[in-house]
């Protein structure tokens, strides 16, 4: 009897790479960090064949045409058997020239949902819009925001690598012009919070593009938040410092300066205090994890790395409750006692760092560098007025950006 649909697999391929079955996650081959590649390129290039010669070419381009060949075997057959069983049809169909990957073996795959094509809107009326309440719905943060096969990356294949950053940059600008869509719905429908979570999604994905930035700094003020508005600015404007030594553009600081008149004309009958009142102290600590693999081989090496940041991605987050944060080149770094203090935030991180520690010291092959930065983080809580953790890490990159092994950090913030 053929497999039914509830059977087939699911396919997550951006912000996230995991394939899974009734909600359960399956194992990606660890043995083939090839074999991921593979997967994205085939569901990248769904529903037609694709020949042997060319993936053996384009996957192991120092290897003679037989030993390339061999080496797509294994991996495919490595593929089939997780994405494939008795009662499942893989939907990596190979003959004996090709292989295709058939979407309509899967149950549902990220990428084909990005890039269906979306219905037509011709009214945004509330309850009417069509784009709303027909593709939304189906749309996660992580498909409209998360990056193509993230942190993936096949040194020595430089024609794979190739096509993969022309594929992140086409699936980035469906999900701007997707995004943009969203907003425009949400703003004509009344659902303007919406709009709002949608417009953080696509500061995220365009950082750098100022038109962003002053398009969710006006909906914060037209929603009645002003502060949020220029704890954005203040934000965007640092790191334009720090990183490119620029300041925002000059429609930007005009509507930064018609903010803060806007905040002015509100404070001024009031007379409150300039700043609020630190309504709230956390013990942050913060665990930075930097592993290094002694083989000589590239691959093995790349292969090893990606091993212990998902292991260490696992115990710390999803085992020992830290929040993960951005590296930047400099590590992992994890943070715990957020937004909750706890009295043991501290314990915890030592604990993780021994515990790591002591895997490295038993493995022949790797080493690993770990700091431990505690600080007390202050903030208000007043609603508008943003967390300095969360949503907005700045802070936490700047604790990063200045963290030192074997030094220990105190950050504090207003």
């Amino acid at each position: 009897m053929p497999a039914s649909s509830s059977d087939f697999c699911d396919i997550l391929l951006l912000g996230t790479t995991s394939i899974r079955v009734n909600q359960q996650a399956l194992p990606l081959p660890k043995r083939y960090r090839k074999a991921l590649g593979l997967l994205g390129f085939l569901a990248s290039e769904r529903d037609k064949p694709h020949s042997r010669d060319y993936l053996a070419a384009l996957f192991w381009p120092e290897l003679d045409e037989s030993a390339a060949r061999s080496n797509l075997r294994q991996v495919l057959s490595s593929l089939n058997q997780t994405l494939g069983s008795e009662h499942r049809p893989s939907p990596l169909q190979a003959c004996r020239h090709s292989l295709t990957f058939h979407s309509e073996l899967v149950a549902s795959l990220d990428l084909a949902l990005l890039e269906m094509s979306p219905p037509a809107c011709d009214s945004c009326h509330s309850g009417e819009c069509r784009l709303l309440t027909d593709l939304a719905p189906q749309l996660s943060p992580h498909i409209l925001s998360g990056d193509f096969l993230p942190a993936y990356t096949l040194p020595g294949c430089d024609e794979f690598e190739l096509w993969l950053a022309h594929k992140r940059e086409q699936l980035r600008m469906q999900q701007l012009v997707l995004l943009q869509r969203f907003i425009t719905c949400c703003q004509s429908s009344g659902a303007d919070e919406q709009a709002l979570d949608y417009a953080h999604l696509l500061m995220k994905i365009d950082p750098d593009n100022e038109m962003h930035l002053r398009q969710v700094m006006d909906m914060h003020a037209r929603a009645g938040h002003p502060h949020a508005a220029l704890k954005l600015f203040e934000s965007f404007s640092r790191r334009l410092k720090r990183e490119l030594d620029v300041t925002p553009e000059a429609a930007t600081l005009v509507l930064k300066d018609k903010l803060l008149h806007a905040v002015d004309l509100r404070i001024r009958p009031m007379e409150p205090p300039r700043f609020p009142v630190i309504q709230k102290t956390s013990l942050v600590v913060i665990l930075r994890v930097q592993w290094f693999c002694l083989s000589t081989d590239p691959e093995e090496a790349s292969q090893r790395l990606y091993d212990l940041d998902q292991m260490t991605r696992v115990l710390l987050s999803k085992k020992m409750g830290a929040f993960h944060l951005n590296s930047a080149g400099k590590g992992a770094f994890f943070y715990f006692g957020w937004p909750d203090a706890v009295a043991d935030a501290a314990w915890l991180a030592w604990r993780a760092a021994l515990r790591l520690s002591a895997w490295a010291q038993g493995s022949q092959d790797v080493s690993v560098k770990i700091g431990v930065h505690a600080g007390r983080l202050f903030s208000s809580l007043d609603d508008a007025i943003p967390d300095l953790l969360g949503e907005i890490t700045e802070e936490t990159a700047t604790v990063c950006h200045n963290a030192e092994y074997n030094y220990p950090l105190e950050h504090r913030s207003v």
